[in-house]
C-alpha cells in the first residue's frame, strides 16, 4: 500500500511539474518579444536577406513586452525595465562585433522581422532595422531605439500592424 501511495504521488508531481513548465514557456513567447539567434556564431550582416521564418530563435526572449516601461510608436523607441537594463549592458558589453548581432521581433509566436544589434562604429552599415548597442552607462532612463533599415525603398517593417496592436493591448504605446 505505501509503494502506491508513493507512485500516485510522484505521478502528481510528474503532471504538475510538467503542467507549470509548459505554462511559463508559453508565457515567454506570448505577446511583444524580442529573440536572439540560436546560433550565436551567425551575424546579422550574412542574414540581411534570409526569409525570417528559416531563423532558429532561443528557447526565450531576450526582451519581452514584460521588460518594457512603455514603446514610443512614432520614433519606435522603447524604456527598458530597470531589472533589464543590467543584462542588456552585460551582453553587449565591449567588444561588440561590428557585423551585427541578429535579432528577431515576434508578436504572439509569430515572426514579424529580423534586424540587430549594431555597433554603431562599424564600417558596415545595417540594411536591416537596428538598435545601436553604445549605451551611457548612467543615462536614466534606459532608452532604446529600433531604427529604420537603411534601405528606404522597402516598407517599414517596423510599422507592422500586429506589433502595434499588442502593444496597444498591454497600454505600452506612446504615441
Amino acid at each position: 500500500m505505501p509503494f502506491k501511495i508513493f507512485l500516485n504521488l510522484l505521478a502528481l508531481f510528474l503532471v504538475i511539474s510538467c503542467t507549470q513548465s509548459n505554462t511559463n514557456e508559453n508565457n515567454n513567447e506570448e505577446g511583444f518579444s524580442i529573440y536572439l539567434l540560436k546560433d550565436t556564431t551567425i551575424y546579422a550582416s550574412t542574414i540581411f536577406e534570409s526569409n525570417v521564418e528559416n531563423l532558429i530563435l532561443t528557447s526565450k526572449p531576450f526582451i519581452s513586452q514584460k521588460d518594457l516601461n512603455y514603446y514610443k510608436w512614432n520614433t519606435h523607441s522603447f524604456e527598458l525595465d530597470s531589472t533589464k537594463i543590467t543584462m542588456f549592458k552585460k551582453k553587449f558589453s565591449y567588444p561588440t562585433p561590428m557585423q551585427g548581432i541578429p535579432f528577431v521581433v515576434t508578436v504572439n509566436k509569430e515572426k514579424i522581422y529580423h534586424g540587430a544589434f549594431w555597433n554603431p562604429a562599424s564600417s558596415i552599415y545595417p540594411v536591416l532595422p537596428h538598435i545601436n548597442v553604445f549605451y551611457d552607462s548612467f543615462k536614466t532612463p534606459f532608452i532604446l531605439t529600433i531604427k529604420r533599415a537603411s534601405n528606404t525603398r522597402n516598407i517599414d517593417v517596423r510599422n507592422d500592424d500586429r506589433i502595434y496592436n499588442c502593444l496597444k493591448k498591454m497600454n505600452l504605446i506612446i504615441e
